[in-house]
C-alpha cells in the first residue's frame, strides 16, 4: 500500500508542479509591473505578488520533494541522504517564501478592506513571534 501511494503522490506532485509553472509564467509579467509601479502598492499589486511567490514556492518545494520521494520509490540509496536534508530545501522554499506570499495576501485584504498597513505588519510580527516560542519550546521540551 506505502508503494501505491508513493507513485500515486509523485505523479500528482508533478501534475502539481506543472500546473503551478503554468502559473508563474502567467503572472510573471503582472508581478514585475506590480514591482516597477510608482508609488506605494495597490491591493492588487500586493494580491498579484501573493500568487507569483506563492506558486514560485510551490514549484521549488515541490520540484524538491518530487526528487526525494522518487528516490524512495526507487530504492536508491541516496534516499534517505535527500530525506533527511529535506529540511534545509523546506526553509527557503517552503517556510520563506510561503510566508512572503501570505503576507502579501494579508497586506491585500487589509488593504481591500480599507484597513491601514500596521495590521498586516503586526500579523507578521505576531507569527514571527509564534515561531520564535515554538521554537523556544521544543528546546525547553527537549
Amino acid at each position: 500500500m506505502q508503494k501505491i501511494a508513493e507513485l500515486f503522490s509523485n505523479g500528482l506532485t508533478a501534475t502539481t508542479i506543472v500546473l503551478a509553472a503554468v502559473v508563474v509564467f502567467l503572472w510573471a509579467k503582472s508581478a514585475r509591473l506590480a514591482l516597477n509601479r510608482e508609488g506605494p502598492l495597490t491591493t492588487e499589486d500586493w494580491f498579484i505578488l501573493g500568487v507569483f511567490l506563492g506558486f514560485v514556492s510551490v514549484v521549488l518545494d515541490n520540484a524538491y520533494w518530487l526528487v526525494a520521494w522518487s528516490l524512495v520509490y526507487v530504492d536508491s540509496p541516496a534516499a534517505s541522504d535527500a530525506m533527511a536534508h529535506g529540511v534545509f530545501w523546506n526553509i527557503p522554499f517552503r517556510q520563506v517564501l510561503g510566508s512572503a506570499a501570505a503576507y502579501c495576501h494579508v497586506r491585500a485584504a487589509f488593504q481591500y478592506g480599507g484597513s491601514r498597513d500596521r495590521r498586516a505588519n503586526k500579523m507578521l510580527l505576531f507569527a514571527a513571534l509564534a515561531g520564535v516560542t515554538y521554537s523556544v519550546l521544543l528546546i525547553i521540551g527537549a
